[in-house]
């Protein structure tokens, strides 16, 4: 009994077992602030890259597609190294109402002013434990485009 008191008051070593008791939350909370940074930084990066292509391809009134995908390819190397499995799509309005209505047809026409260019890729965590799901997490990014 007087061997349990005496470890009750001795504080000697009270802060590494403080250390020892904080130590793994405050990591686990400084790699889940890091995975939310880069993954800012990933949507940040797309999103601007889709704006980009979107902006050429709009330029183009034929093969709006083919140069949407023409241009993400060519920057694949700086701008896509989060996204390794990606699918783009473009899909044409031929006013507002119908893009407000989202019952556009796919195909383009002769009638199409407005494109929507999509852009779906797969996360790459940094670290598996901030997950909380275990299968492929998809982000969709969009951006519309007036075709010229």
């Amino acid at each position: 009994m007087n061997k349990l008191i005496n470890f009750i008051k001795d504080t000697t070593a009270i802060a590494s077992i403080e250390t020892a008791i904080l130590l793994l939350p405050f990591i686990i909370f400084m790699a889940v602030i890091m995975e939310s940074c880069v993954l800012v930084y990933q949507i940040m990066l797309i999103d601007n890259s889709i704006d980009h292509a979107a902006k050429y391809a709009s330029t183009f009134k034929g093969e709006v597609k083919k140069h949407f995908d023409e241009y993400i390819i060519s920057k694949e190397k700086d701008l896509l190294g989060f996204a390794k499995n990606f699918k783009t799509d473009v899909e044409f309005c031929d006013d507002v109402k119908g893009l407000a209505s989202a019952k556009c047809p796919s195909t383009e026409s002769k009638k199409s002013k407005i494109a929507i260019f999509k852009f779906e890729y797969e996360i790459k965590p940094i670290f598996l434990i901030t997950r909380t799901k275990i299968d492929k997490e998809l982000i969709a990014s969009k951006a519309v485009g007036y075709i010229e």
